[in-house]
């Protein structure tokens, strides 16, 4: 992600923390009333509902029960977006380097350090600590 995106993000997490640290959460107990003190709570009636007056103060005083409509990507900013990761990155090059590999028949001479790689996995971790290994460091070079 650029710079500026992560600054932003880090912003708006903030800014949220803040807000709930300001929140008072004793309001929000609706959810463990039961049906008969919701309706004394919520000044109701189960079998008429709201007045049509009742109604339109509430939702000019509450606002309407909707959340905000996020801003659409377009296509090129999802697919560009996928490519900001680090992880994507390192996948990509490690498929480059696969498909020149495959392509040539020979590993470039760069890569001639990578094929200790499973021993010096080994060495540092042991079998004993990483049992479960989800693929393998061997490289057929």
């Amino acid at each position: 992600m650029t710079s500026n995106k992560l600054k932003a993000e880090e912003e708006q997490e903030h800014l949220q923390q803040e807000l709930l640290a300001k929140l008072d959460t004793s309001k929000f107990v609706a959810h463990k009333l039961t049906v008969e003190d919701a309706v004394k709570h919520f000044k109701t009636n189960l079998q008429t509902g709201l007045t049509s007056a009742e109604a339109a103060k509430r939702l000019a005083e509450h606002g309407p029960n909707e959340l905000d409509a996020e801003e659409d990507k377009s296509l090129w900013e999802r697919i560009v977006e996928q490519f900001e990761d680090v992880l994507v990155r390192i996948l990509l090059a490690s498929a480059t380097i696969s498909f020149v590999i495959a392509i040539t028949g020979k590993s470039p001479a760069t890569l001639r350090p990578l094929q200790n790689l499973p021993q010096l996995e080994t060495r540092l971790y042991g079998q004993t600590e990483r049992p479960n290994v989800l693929f393998s460091w061997r490289l057929s070079i």
